[in-house]
């Protein structure tokens, strides 16, 4: 039996971490950055002297790695498969059927796949639980070997798991349960116990449940948000040690042993199967965490090249917003954004929802934008609603806006904060020698832009876009981000004067060869009949082809029933269907 548990450990480990790279290998980086582990004194006396702090710190810990590749994957599967082991060892001390013990200690696996890629669920909550069984399997081997004789000695039996159940409430808080209940179970099965003793257990440990529950671990280890139900991951813990003990020893699985090991790893294979398709996030959402990833390391065309079919992301408007802000970075923005879905000035910039995630594709899109002022905003209040510790990636932005502002001694703040972990600290010593230097800071090539924009006026930064970017562009005409975000602001509102006027203010065709192309399709849609605007601003004849072209399909078609559907298979990409559609 020992070598068919290894050789199950050891095939769930490697299932576990096959899938979780090919599939969720973005989630990782994506989760790397809601967290920030330093190495000082300070920080782990602030984390490791409250209840639960262990497990917090070790959550933290472990999460910095995920920004190294496979590390994600890596770290979770050896979680995840030393819960199934621990809890598969503690089962087998309580039935004597190995194979529904191994059935068993996928139950909890399961659960937690189910809900471990929710961007609200903690992983020190993941981290708890295998601390908590750790401490009940502690017990266990003492007791089974008799160490210290506790099976002869109940006082020290009862201090054994008074200083156990301790270390577990110190360590995991909430989940200190978990020991205690297995050590209960433990203990009816073994019948060591007076009746009265396991009364008093329970009445002391409901009261500390009751205490850390309501004043504790909803502030520190369950996310608000998240919809992680700490009694369910309980029940599936407590009730396989109840059915492992009366489930019969079959004598059939025991004659097919090979047979029925083939059926647990299909029944775990279905099992995360229906776990990925049903319950986690859906493509969009691990798209998602991939551009966010490209856009961190700023890699526009894959970005792009990542993107769906344009009928596929309509309601994602964080997705939508890094694909425009790739378009503009590439200057294709106003020739290629309607080939994609686009649904008013929000699909450009939405509305920020208050939450760490999205403040860092929203503090990234109005850096490049031009806005540095909203751009540190969202980094300031995003790292400030961070539950884990700070975002690192919103605190190097800070680095950044406060370098760019010359507000030296905050970037050092910030800095310095950064210079205490493991994977930022050459990028933040690299950032001091901006510090109180004026000069460094405008021979940067990703700094100095912005740093135009804020020494070439002041300018009153608002949530909204369109305030600030028409401030934006009176100052730095010659700004390519901040024109094309504003000429799609105005396209994708359908303000045909102030197109107008801005082609006559900063679209100097003696400089370029012609206007984007959806300007030109939004020009010559406005005055089909003005011959000479169109010959003036270099109108590509294609264009007039098309949209008396479009016009006819329309005429022909408007009365029909699936009229938007028809025009969208044939004029999807063009801004005349953005137009009538939307």
């Amino acid at each position: 039996m020992k070598t068919q548990n290894k050789l199950f450990t050891v095939l769930l480990f490697v299932l576990l971490f096959l899938y979780l790279q090919i599939r969720h290998s973005f989630f990782f980086y994506y989760m790397e950055q809601q967290q920030m582990f330093m190495f000082s004194a300070d920080y782990a006396l602030d984390i490791l002297t409250k209840p639960g702090g262990f497990s917090v710190y070790l959550a933290r810990f472990i999460q910095q790695f995920y920004v190294l590749p496979i590390m994600g994957a890596f770290f979770t599967s050896l979680m995840l498969t030393s819960i199934a082991g621990m809890f598969n060892r503690l089962l087998s001390k309580i039935g004597e059927n190995f194979y529904f013990n191994m059935l068993f200690s996928l139950l909890p696996i399961c659960y937690l796949l189910s809900i471990y890629f929710e961007i609200t669920y903690l992983l020190q909550s993941t981290t708890a639980i295998l601390l908590s069984l750790f401490f009940a399997m502690i017990y266990e081997i003492i007791y089974t070997k008799n160490i210290i004789q506790i099976k002869e000695k109940e006082s020290l039996r009862l201090s054994l798991q008074g200083v156990l159940l301790l270390l577990s409430f110190y360590c995991c808080a909430y989940w200190g349960i978990v020991t205690f209940l297995i050590m209960l179970v433990f203990d009816l099965y073994t019948k060591q116990r007076k009746d009265f003793i396991l009364y008093l257990y329970c009445a002391v440990i409901l009261v500390l449940i009751g205490i850390y529950n309501n004043h504790y671990l909803n502030m520190k280890y369950l996310n608000p948000l998240s919809s992680f139900h700490s009694n369910v991951i309980l029940s599936l813990i407590v009730v396989p040690f109840i059915a492992a003990h009366f489930i019969p020893n079959i004598k059939f699985i025991n004659n097919h042993s090979v047979v029925f090991n083939g059926f647990l790893i299909i029944v775990f294979c279905v099992g995360i199967f229906s776990i990925d398709k049903y319950l986690l996030y859906d493509s969009m959402t691990r798209t998602n965490f991939e551009m966010d990833y490209y856009l961190k390391n700023k890699d526009w065309d894959k970005i792009i090249k990542t993107y769906p079919d344009k009928h596929s992301m309509q309601s994602n408007l964080y997705t939508i917003n890094i694909l425009n802000l790739a378009l503009c970075e590439k200057e294709i923005l106003c020739d290629s954004m309607f080939v994609y879905p686009q649904a008013g000035y929000k699909t450009l910039l939405a509305e920020w929802d208050g939450s760490a995630v999205h403040a860092m594709s929203q503090s990234d899109i109005f850096f490049y934008m031009g806005d540095v002022a909203m751009a540190q905003k969202l980094a300031f209040e995003g790292n400030e609603a961070s539950i884990s510790g700070g975002n690192v990636r919103l605190l190097k932005r800070l680095v950044q806006t406060n370098i760019i502002y010359g507000s030296y001694k905050v970037a050092e703040k910030y800095i310095n904060f950064l210079e205490n972990t493991l994977f930022y600290r050459k990028w933040a010593s690299d950032q001091r020698r901006f510090l109180y230097n004026d000069e460094a800071v405008k021979s940067d090539p990703e700094l100095c832009e912005c740093k135009k924009i804020y020494d070439s006026g002041d300018y009153l930064s608002t949530p909204n876009c369109l305030r600030t970017l028409q401030q934006l562009i009176v100052t730095n005409p010659d700004n390519k981000n901040i024109l094309q975000y504003l000429t799609a602001y105005y396209l994708l509102e359908k303000n045909r004067d102030a197109l107008y006027e801005i082609i006559d203010k900063y679209y100097d065709l003696k400089k370029r060869p012609s206007l984007p192309y959806a300007l030109q399709e939004a020009a010559l849609m406005f005055d089909p009949n003005d011959e000479q605007y169109i010959v003036s601003h270099n109108i590509n004849i294609k264009v007039e082809y098309n949209l008396k072209n479009f016009t006819t399909f329309v005429n022909k078609n408007k009365n029909k029933k699936d009229f938007y559907k028809m025009m969208d298979t044939y004029y999807g990409n063009t801004y005349w269907y953005y137009m009538l559609a939307n």
